[in-house]
């Protein structure tokens, strides 16, 4: 397993590793998925940690998954010079014992970089309006929910240097250029 894939699994923006070569590329963006008209059976809701994305180095032909943090944030480090695509995403929880909620969708979002600069990928808000249709399958009380989703991007530039600042003040990558 090449070396860069194990500090792309262990990265959690939850602390940023400072980079090794002039090259290394700070890949950061926010996902936040939407419910402004009911989550399912409940009140409306943001979720904005916990979703896994899962990556795909295109350059080297491998995937890996980032979670997202506070305020839907990931990251990942990256030597400067590959290509990635965020393919898609997925989210689970149990809301009660006997109810889990999945939800999953494909991204297909090409991510090009700059070496030597933070690559900054903006805020995606998904979006979730009232359901569309709901299927019951009342033997194991399956629900399916089929909902119209809606997809916006936001430059929230100023939030996320402010969010890495909170990370580490003295982050080495706060010197670097941001790209977008």
């Amino acid at each position: 397993m090449p070396l860069l894939l194990i500090v792309l699994l262990i990265l959690s923006c939850a602390s940023i590793p400072q980079p090794h070569t002039p090259d290394d590329t700070l890949v950061i963006g926010s996902l936040v998925l939407d419910f402004p008209d009911g989550f399912f059976d409940y009140p409306p809701r943001t979720i904005t940690s916990g979703i896994e994305l899962v990556i795909t180095n295109k350059t080297e032909g491998y995937a890996f998954s980032v979670r997202t943090f506070k305020d839907g944030y990931f990251c990942f480090v990256s030597n400067g010079h590959d290509s990635f695509s965020l393919d898609r995403f997925s989210y689970e929880r149990k809301e009660q014992s006997w109810q889990q909620v999945t939800l999953k969708s494909a991204l297909g979002i090409p991510v090009t970089l700059s070496p030597g600069r933070v690559r900054y990928l903006g805020k995606l808000t998904i979006a979730y309006r009232r359901p569309q249709r709901k299927n019951i399958a009342t033997g194991d009380r399956t629900n399916i929910w089929q909902f119209e989703p809606s997809v916006s991007g936001e430059n929230q530039k100023q939030q996320m240097i402010e969010y890495l600042r909170t990370l580490d003040p003295n982050s080495q990558w706060l010197s670097y250029e941001i790209v977008q």
